[in-house]
């Protein structure tokens, strides 16, 4: 009886220091799989949340690299974009061009299946080439500047923008490229 109750008192510790080990094990794992996880697919989750009508994900608030604020709501997201909705426009956003975003929620779609859909993988170049078939007059807003124009051509990492204005054959006719790198955001008109 006296070695049952003295083995009885050992497992108590051991049931608590297995216990402590398991949970710090959890947190390390959800600390790893948190750092895998990219601005695309947060803005991709978000987009998501707000397609299956799940209210607590609203608008955001994006600060990009020139300075600009931007409050809206993520209604699509793909492989280094989101577009926003911002009152009665939409704007097509490089990722890479935001510095802020405040009320981003912290969810993230991810290729594992548990996780939900995965984020699109539509890159910048696909969305931009979608603008471009629309043939609609946009703003271009790079770092110092804003173009206004249709986009003409979407290469491999760099768009051209046509000029509305002109007459055919003069300067003003004759398109911008811009590298994606340039680009902030690409708004319609």
């Amino acid at each position: 009886m006296r070695w049952d109750r003295l083995l009885g008192d050992l497992d108590g510790p051991l049931d608590a220091e297995r216990r402590a080990e398991e949970a710090l094990q959890a947190s390390d794992l959800a600390a790893a799989e948190r750092a895998r996880v990219g601005l695309d697919a947060r803005f991709a989750a978000h987009a998501g949340a707000a397609h299956v009508g799940q209210t607590h994900l609203g608008a955001v608030h994006v600060v990009l690299a020139d300075g600009t604020q931007l409050d809206g709501t993520v209604t699509d997201a793909g492989s280094g974009w989101f577009l926003l909705a911002a009152g009665s426009g939409r704007h097509l956003v490089r990722t890479a061009a935001v510095d802020v975003v405040r009320g981003l929620g912290v969810r993230a779609r991810t290729d594992d299946p548990a996780a939900g859909p995965s984020p699109r993988t539509a890159t910048w170049a696909s969305a931009v080439r979608a603008l471009a078939t629309e043939r609609a007059l946009v703003d271009v807003h790079l770092r110092g500047r804003t173009l206004t124009g249709a986009v003409a051509l979407v290469g491999a990492d760099h768009l051209d923008v046509a000029d509305p204005g002109g007459t055919p054959g003069s300067a003003r006719r004759t398109p911008w490229t811009v590298p994606f790198g340039a680009v902030l955001r690409i708004s319609r008109r």
